[in-house]
């Protein structure tokens, strides 16, 4: 199996690559840098499987209650589909 070096783009130090340190041994600097777009791109998928819609506290009160009512519509209708998803697939034959 091959190791695998990186040059540190900072000091010039020739590192070996892992992926625990991604780390300049020499000046402490990242090996690998990640992009803006690379970074927001992660959040998104993050926060992509959210169903819910988050309550901020600078939200109005009238925001805060149609925010409240939404998810709460949203929990019921999952609940609905998993119920006759379960009951499809504990059905004989």
């Amino acid at each position: 199996m091959t190791s695998r070096q990186i040059r540190c783009k900072k000091c010039g130090h020739w590192n070996q690559l892992n992926h625990d340190d991604q780390q300049c041994s020499n000046c402490k600097s990242p090996l690998i840098e990640v992009s803006a777009s690379e970074v927001a791109s992660l959040e998104r998928r993050k926060t992509a499987g959210e169903l819910t819609v988050k309550i901020l506290e600078s939200d109005a009160w009238y925001t805060v209650i149609f925010k409240k009512i939404y998810n709460a519509v949203t929990l019921v209708f999952i609940s609905i589909i998993a119920f006759f998803l379960w009951l499809f697939a504990a059905s004989p034959g």
